[in-house]
């Protein structure tokens, strides 16, 4: 299968978040339905209440500062620089989040997919689980030391 290119996105910009695909643009992005990038250079935290979601999974990726994230799954969750955060929400799942800065910075990606829409897909129990950095540190280290 071959797609074209047919339109390069340059986001949209509202406060600290740069938004690259939102609800206009679902039928070419399918099945992609969000991708933020959030960069503050404001010390204080910034908070997201508590709010609900249900048929897609979530990356969340913390470049720079750390993720406060409080949900219905797993309870509280810091998710440090690097580190990956994946949800799957399911048939639901609440949450809030709190960016912490790291020398009055902080910058993290996000990504969401819908869900498949048959029992596989939206209809799964909620779950989560970060990717820790140091692991992938790890791995990369194994990796460098097999020969073939």
């Amino acid at each position: 299968m071959t797609r074209k290119i047919a339109v390069i996105r340059h986001g949209i910009k509202h406060g600290a978040i740069i938004t690259y695909i939102d609800t206009p643009h679902l039928p070419d992005t399918n099945p992609f339905i969000l991708w933020d990038h959030y960069l503050s250079t404001s010390r204080s935290h910034n908070e997201l209440g508590f709010h609900g979601h249900s048929g897609i999974d979530a990356v969340s990726y913390p470049v720079v500062g750390s993720i406060q994230n409080d949900d219905s799954i797993n309870g509280k969750n810091h998710i440090q620089t690097g580190d990956i955060h994946l949800t799957t929400c399911g048939y639901g799942m609440a949450h809030k989040s709190l960016m912490k800065p790291h020398n009055g910075i902080a910058e993290a990606f996000q990504m969401w997919t819908a869900s498949p829409s048959e029992k596989e897909g939206e209809m799964l129990r909620h779950q989560a689980r970060i990717l820790l950095v140091k692991t992938f540190h790890s791995l990369k280290t194994h990796t460098r030391q097999q020969k073939y």
